[in-house]
């Protein structure tokens, strides 16, 4: 019997966009996926909520590529 092996690949800087756009938007109660993004990107805490989503996307992108961008050594690194 052999055992599995897992290996982990380096998430694009798009997929990173996509989850954060997707859990920035996401209220489902008790897992708060919403806060925990709050948590992790203070920046976008204090959005407008008068803003459209396409500001908002636009938001989230800037916040998540220069984050992405900072610790891109340590991502490749890490994986």
């Amino acid at each position: 019997m052999s055992i599995p092996t897992i290996k982990f690949r380096e998430m694009t800087l798009k997929e990173n966009i996509d989850v954060v756009k997707w859990a920035y938007f996401e209220d489902n109660g008790a897992l708060s996926v919403h806060d925990f993004t709050i948590q992790y990107f203070p920046e976008l805490a204090n959005l407008d909520s008068n803003l459209s989503q396409e500001k908002v996307y636009k938001a989230i992108e800037d916040v998540v590529t220069n984050d992405y961008n900072k610790y891109k050594d340590r991502i490749i690194n890490e994986t």
